[in-house]
């Protein structure tokens, strides 16, 4: 018996690598352990992630700190200290609350991180990286009920159409 360590690939460094070979601190959260803790958004990774404290802030402005660094300006057109990406665009502070859905990993890059994200990133960077369309054609529909009338529901289909192109549609569905 011989124990495998699972090497994550991350952009930390705005190319994909193995966690293990890059030489910046970065947290990765898989898709497996959006799908094993339940977590509906990047509030709820902050208990997973040493270093990382997400707040819930207000509706619209999540409070992220990264090793203790955060931005203490509180209005919409602040810069935040944490820089946070979609896909690599840049979502604003105001939309930070956006789900999960159908995520391949969230990346916790610990800061700064200005050199290849930008001034935003003092404190780190929060990467989230959707999956992207493979040569296999799979689907999923996942159903979440919880307290406070929780009702979640996400479904996923990936077709391929030929060799080169393939299309992955996704819908999703949350009410509370």
């Amino acid at each position: 018996y011989s124990a495998v360590i699972e090497d994550v690939l991350v952009t930390a460094q705005q190319r994909e690598e193995g966690a293990m070979s890059t030489p910046v601190t970065v947290n990765a959260f898989t898709a497996e352990d959006i799908v094993n803790t339940g977590a509906l958004s990047i509030q709820e990774i902050s208990d997973f992630m040493p270093g990382v404290e997400i707040g819930d802030g207000s509706t619209t402005q999540t409070g992220i700190s990264i090793r203790g660094v955060s931005s203490p300006n509180i209005s919409s057109g602040g810069d935040p200290s944490t820089a946070t990406f979609y896909d690599g665009a840049y979502v604003p502070r105001a939309a930070t609350t956006i789900p999960f859905s159908d995520l391949g990993r969230v990346e916790v890059l610990m800061g700064p991180q200005g050199t290849l994200f930008g001034r935003n990133a003092t404190a780190g960077v929060i990467n989230m990286v959707p999956n992207a369309p493979s040569n296999e054609l799979e689907g999923y529909f996942r159903a979440r009920l919880g307290n406070y009338g929780l009702q979640r529901y996400e479904g996923m289909l990936n077709v391929p159409i030929n060799d080169a192109l393939a299309v992955r549609m996704n819908a999703l569905t949350s009410d509370r």
